[in-house]
């Protein structure tokens, strides 16, 4: 994510400031790990999957729009709910897919997946954002997301 470019964007400049405001990605990722199984029991795989990506379209939607700083923390706790919501969902779906033998290799190459994404992302989405602006950039994120939800509606999941 472009988080700290967007904070600066907005005005803060120095990086404890910087730091304090993107924790609220992590912050909600641990919250929403205390309530997963409480999620889990409202909600089924496919449904936790659809609120995710529609949780992160929307986080992304205010990234890209908004210009107090006040907002940028809300969608960046919004991410992290997503993040928080997805990271068990997944694994629970890879793992119940995979065949014995090859289920723990497979989940971990899921969360290898996610660093590589992370670490891919400003790769892909730096050059759009460099030649526009940050706003493309979430806009673009918000895009893909959207996306996922509507092939998400489209598609069947095991719950």
């Amino acid at each position: 994510m472009f988080l700290p470019l967007r904070i600066d964007e907005l005005g803060v400049s120095d990086s404890f400031s910087i730091a304090v405001l993107g924790l609220g990605v992590s912050v909600t990722m641990i919250a929403m790990g205390f309530v997963y199984g409480r999620i889990r029991q409202q909600l089924t795989h496919r449904q936790v999957l659809r609120s995710t990506f529609a949780i992160w379209t929307a986080s992304f939607l205010l990234l890209a729009g908004t210009d107090h700083v006040a907002f940028v923390v809300v969608a960046s706790a919004l991410f992290g709910v997503g993040m928080g919501m997805s990271m068990p969902t997944l694994t629970v779906l890879i793992g119940d897919a995979s065949p014995p033998e090859l289920r723990g290799t497979l989940t971990a190459l899921s969360g290898t997946a996610v660093f590589l994404g992370q670490f891919a992302s400003p790769l892909l989405l730096g050059p759009i954002s460099d030649r526009t602006s940050l706003t493309t950039g979430f806009l673009g994120a918000a895009t893909l997301a959207a996306a996922i939800l509507l092939a998400l509606h489209r598609t069947s999941v095991r719950s």
